[in-house]
C-alpha cells in the first residue's frame, strides 16, 4: 500500500444543529453533496464534459486520456433494492488512475464542518464489483484525496479491497504510508468475489479539531432505504481533518485486475447515501 499513497492525492458533515451551518455554506439540509452515477455512453474524459451533481470539470486519466469503458447497466446492491440511475464504468487498467474534482460548493460542505462542534459527519457511497479473483496485494477501489498531502504523508482516504494474500477483504485505509492496525481497518464481511457486487457504506465522524483523528466507520452491504445499522464491519481512527479534501480518485486496477464502479455518493445523512428505489420496495 506504500505505492498507492504515493500516487495519489483523497472527504465529511451530520446531523445534530445541521440547518444552520449548512445554510451558511450554500447545502440544503439532507441534501446529496456529490452524486456520479456513471450514466453515460462514453468514459467521461477531458473532451467529454462531466454532468454529475458535485463535480467541476472533467474526469482526468493519469496515463491516458481513456479513464475506463461504460458498461450498460448498473450495478446493485444484494437486495437489489438501491436507487441506482444508468450504466457503470469499468477502470482502464493502462490508466494511472483516474480523478474528478468536486466542485467549489461540494469542498465547502465537505471540508468547511470538520472543526464544527455540533455538525461532525459525512457519509459515502459506491458499488463495486471484482471481475476476476483479487490476488495478494493487489487492490481496487476509490480514494477521496487532498491535492496537497498533510504533514505525516497522507493524501486521503482509501476505500476498497485488497488481496491480503489468500484471503481478500474490504477495509479503509489513509492513502499514504504503510498498511497497519493503526493507519487501516477491514473485515471478512462478503469478502471480494469476482462478479459479486457488494454495497460499501463509509461514515466519517469528522475529528472537532484539525489536529484530532476522524472515526471511519465502514459498513458493508447495508439494506437501502433502513435506518443506519447499529454498528460497522470495521472502525478505524484516522487524521484526515489535517487535510481538505478536493477530489474523487478511481484506483487503477494493479496487473490488470479489472473491476466494476457505479453510484458513488456524498451526503449530509445516512438516508443520503443509501436512497431505496421507488419501484423496488420489498
Amino acid at each position: 500500500m506504500s505505492s498507492l499513497g504515493t500516487r495519489w492525492g483523497g472527504l465529511a458533515v451530520g446531523v445534530i444543529g445541521l440547518m444552520t451551518v449548512m445554510r451558511s455554506i450554500g447545502v440544503c439540509q439532507g441534501a446529496v453533496i456529490a452524486y456520479q452515477p456513471f450514466n453515460y455512453t462514453r468514459p467521461p474524459t477531458t473532451s467529454s464534459p462531466v454532468h454529475a451533481k458535485g463535480f467541476a470539470g472533467n474526469w482526468v486519466g493519469g496515463g491516458s486520456a481513456n479513464i475506463g469503458k461504460i458498461v450498460p447497466g448498473s450495478l446493485s446492491d444484494p437486495t437489489h433494492t438501491l436507487a441506482t440511475k444508468g450504466n457503470s464504468l469499468i477502470p482502464d487498467p493502462s490508466t494511472y488512475g483516474c480523478i474528478s474534482r468536486f466542485s467549489t460548493a461540494a469542498q465547502s460542505a465537505i471540508n468547511a464542518l470538520s472543526t464544527k462542534a455540533k455538525v461532525r459527519t459525512i457519509y459515502y457511497s459506491v458499488l463495486l464489483e471484482p471481475m476476476g479473483a483479487l490476488k495478494n496485494a493487489q487492490w481496487m477501489g476509490i480514494v477521496l484525496a487532498y491535492s496537497v498531502p498533510i504533514h505525516n504523508g497522507s493524501n486521503g482516504l482509501f476505500v476498497g479491497a485488497q488481496g491480503f494474500g489468500n484471503r481478500p477483504k474490504w477495509f479503509v485505509h489513509t492513502n499514504g504510508g504503510p498498511l497497519n492496525k493503526n493507519t487501516s481497518a477491514s473485515t471478512a464481511v462478503a469478502p471480494p468475489t469476482a462478479g459479486r457486487t457488494v454495497f460499501i457504506v463509509i461514515q466519517d465522524i469528522r475529528a472537532k479539531t484539525r489536529r484530532g483523528k476522524d472515526v471511519i466507520c465502514l459498513y458493508v452491504n447495508p439494506k437501502p432505504g433502513a435506518v443506519m445499522p447499529a454498528k460497522p464491519e470495521a472502525t478505524v481512527k484516522l487524521q484526515l481533518a489535517a487535510g481538505k479534501i478536493t477530489n474523487l480518485f478511481i484506483a487503477d486496477p494493479p496487473n490488470e485486475q479489472k473491476y466494476r464502479i457505479d453510484e458513488f455518493r456524498a451526503g449530509a445523512t445516512w438516508a443520503d447515501v443509501t436512497p431505496q428505489s421507488l419501484g423496488r420496495r420489498h
